[in-house]
């Protein structure tokens, strides 16, 4: 394994290794993240979140401000505390399920798309 600080970010590394390994890193609350590996599991941030997953499950619980996650073949819960109208979110899983769950009184502008799927949402919108 790799750790290695430079300008105040922080690259952890681990090489290629035969049996997965858990890694489990605790940030400071206001802390933002470029993430890329497996198997993702993000809680409590309020910062800027920035997820690629090849074939594994992103999960991100009770976070706010922004957040970007993608993945292959794999499922993305995104449970946000707060929402912030003007930051980027953006969620895409070419073969997976997409749950995203707003404050009841959340702001925002949406761009739900689909290929071989449905979308469901709980909040009243205008659908082009």
């Amino acid at each position: 394994m790799e750790v290695r600080e430079d300008n105040n970010n922080i690259l952890v590394k681990i090489s290629f290794m035969v049996r997965p390994v858990d890694l489990n890193i605790r940030v400071p609350h206001k802390f933002s993240l470029i993430l890329k590996t497996l198997k993702i599991k993000v809680e409590e941030i309020n910062g800027e979140s920035d997820i690629d997953n090849l074939n594994g499950n992103i999960f991100m619980r009770n976070i706010s401000i922004s957040a970007s996650a993608s993945t292959l073949n794999g499922n993305i819960v995104a449970n946000f505390r707060k929402v912030t109208p003007s930051t980027l979110k953006a969620f895409s899983s070419l073969n997976g399920k997409i749950d995203v769950l707003l404050p009841a009184t959340a702001k925002f502008n949406a761009k739900l798309k689909t290929y071989n799927g449905e979308i469901f949402t709980g909040f009243d919108m205008a659908m082009d």
